[in-house]
């Protein structure tokens, strides 16, 4: 079911009375009286919403197979003034992504007002709803012209998000960066676990897919690797990338060989400030694929056993709105974040574990040079073999993982060859 949602025009004050009249009258006179029901009445009216939109109140539609199927109006930013949706698409979202609209709304504008919560004056009926949403009631229940309301409130800070939900029929874009395959697999096969509860899943390479495009009606899905406690290069400008989210869901998985130390809470903040609702976060332990100099076979055949089974639990998580971002560890992992979006960490750890081609076992097929995100393998002018830019290389492993002749290699450490699958399914994925 797509929903789309864009700003009403004067000459639709007549079909969004219609939408607001059908609404009303399943409420079964629920704290109206005649007088307050008069009252809804004139306030619905097309003149009076076309009154309204002039003083500068902002009204948006939800647009289901070409015709209005709900409706916000919103006074001043920050009070919603009326919510209604078409009681036959009740309990279809509407009402949600319509809300999650007037949330994204207004925490723009607390970036340059002094809004600090969203308020609605909520009719009996709507209580509940309101309060599933985390709007708390901020003044008791009063009556006036014939209309009984509770007055509730909204808090713009970060974390408080409407929807937590992935729901039946939404459509996700998985953006994912991997080195040697581990991320991809763990989106494959969370990919197919939504898209059993009915959930289509669009997967994409993050470094093919910079300043993205974003369908409106999609939800947002993020997966790499930890490194260096935050995450690569490639990864954090693909962030930064990122367009307004609107409000839209987005939520986040993350492969490592050990522990993440709080990664996930720069991040989430970052994502909030654009825009975005961050709904779920899980970073999942998988095979290390750096300096095996044996592959443990049995270690990593667990790894894989516990992250099926978690993947399974993240899932069902997700898509029943019991997902969980973390906040992160507000002094390690802020730091991390910060350092690692500069050259630092990346050329300690390339001093530290320098990647080099040796030449006597390089065939120069290219496809390091062909597959590598930053473009630092080249060819080199004098030798004729692949080169490692240090300048430019964030030691992802994936030139290691994948060179057909093992050519690839840090200096006097051996180690054996990882990847988590083979090259045409690496270099496929997303296709």
């Amino acid at each position: 079911m797509k929903i789309t949602l864009r700003s009403m025009e004067p000459d639709e004050a007549e079909a969004v009375n219609k939408v607001a009249l059908a609404a009303f009258a399943t409420i079964n006179n629920k704290g109206f009286t005649p007088e307050g029901k008069a009252v809804f009445a004139n306030y619905a009216s097309p003149g009076a919403i076309v009154s309204r939109l002039k003083l500068g109140h902002e009204v948006t539609l939800a647009i289901l197979d070409s015709k209005i199927a709900g409706m916000v109006e919103v006074r001043n930013g920050s009070h919603i003034s009326m919510l209604s949706v078409l009681p036959e698409h009740v309990n279809n979202g509407i009402g949600t992504k319509l809300l999650s609209h007037v949330v994204s709304q207004a925490r723009r504008q607390s970036t340059t007002k002094a809004v600090k919560q969203l308020t609605v004056h909520a009719t009996d009926d709507a209580v509940t709803f309101y309060q599933k949403k985390n709007f708390r009631v901020s003044a008791v229940r009063q009556e006036r012209d014939g209309i009984s309301y509770t007055t509730m409130a909204f808090n713009l800070k970060a974390g408080n998000i409407i929807d937590h939900k992935i729901r039946n029929g939404e459509e996700v874009d998985f953006f994912a960066f991997s080195g040697t395959g581990n991320t991809y697999y763990a989106v494959g096969k969370i990919s197919s676990l939504l898209e059993s509860k009915n959930v289509s899943v669009r997967r994409h390479k993050m470094e093919k897919c910079m300043n993205p495009d974003l369908k409106e009606d999609s939800v947002i899905g993020l997966a790499f690797p930890v490194a260096c406690f935050s995450t690569y290069p490639t990864v954090l400008n693909f962030l930064k990338s990122l367009p307004d989210g609107k409000g839209r869901k987005i939520f986040m998985i993350a492969t490592m060989g050990g522990a993440g130390m709080g990664m996930e809470g720069p991040i989430k903040r970052f994502l909030f400030e654009k825009g975005y609702s961050p709904i779920a976060s899980k970073l999942f332990v998988m095979p290390g694929n750096y300096g095996n100099k044996q592959i443990p076979k049995e270690k990593n055949n667990k790894r894989i056993e516990n992250f099926e089974r978690e993947a399974g639990l993240f899932t069902e998580a997700i898509t029943s709105g019991l997902g969980k971002w973390k906040s992160g560890w507000p002094v390690i992992s802020n730091l991390m974040f910060k350092l690692c979006n500069k050259r630092k960490p990346w050329n300690m750890f390339y001093r530290m574990f320098p990647i080099q081609v040796n030449q006597s076992k390089c065939n120069v097929c290219g496809k390091c040079m062909r597959d590598c995100p930053e473009g630092a393998v080249k060819l080199d002018d004098s030798s004729k073999f692949p080169r490692i830019d240090k300048n430019i290389c964030q030691s992802c492993q994936r030139c290691i993982g994948f060179c057909p002749q093992h050519a690839i290699e840090v200096p006097n450490k051996p180690a054996e060859q990882y990847t988590c699958m083979d090259y045409d399914s690496f270099k496929n994925f997303g296709h």
